[in-house]
């Protein structure tokens, strides 16, 4: 069906770069799919516009490759901060301009999922500025700096 139209106004269609994803099934080998007379390849996950999408319906490898970005810029901000005597509220503010908005990217599409793991990040932050132990509890932690999860 596609292929006609794409002939029809000379649109060329990159084959190496797609792909293909069955949802819902742990069987994807049994169907086919070609365009023309090559077949496409199916994968189980695939990025696209920054987020992981997983045959499954999980969003877990999203959220993992998230959390990976928000690390390499908070150790970025770790390292540019370390001898420096910045204001609480100014590292806040560092946090909420930089890493925020990569741990929340998309999260209109995976956020009605458990979002555990993304707070992770958040509270790990809040802990290491406030020098507070592991043990400590996240309701305090949010207490002592006035912050909410970042879910909300």
């Amino acid at each position: 069906m596609i292929r006609p139209y794409c002939d029809k106004w000379n649109l060329k269609v990159n084959l190496t770069k797609t792909k293909i994803i069955v949802f819902g099934t742990n069987k994807p080998k049994q169907f086919s799919f070609k365009f023309g007379n090559e077949s496409i390849e199916i994968i189980s996950k695939y990025k696209y516009l920054g987020v992981v999408f997983a045959s499954t319906g999980s969003y877990i490898h999203a959220k993992k490759h998230l959390i990976e970005q928000a690390n390499k810029a908070l150790f970025y901000i770790y390292a540019r901060v370390q001898n420096l005597d910045i204001p609480f509220d100014l590292l806040l503010e560092l946090f909420d301009n930089t890493v925020t908005p990569i741990l929340c990217y998309r999260s209109e599409i995976w956020g009605y999922e458990n979002s555990t793991s993304i707070e992770q990040v958040h509270l790990a932050f809040l802990r290491k500025i406030t020098k507070t132990r592991k043990s400590t509890p996240s309701y305090m932690l949010y207490g002592k700096t006035g912050r909410y999860p970042l879910h909300i």
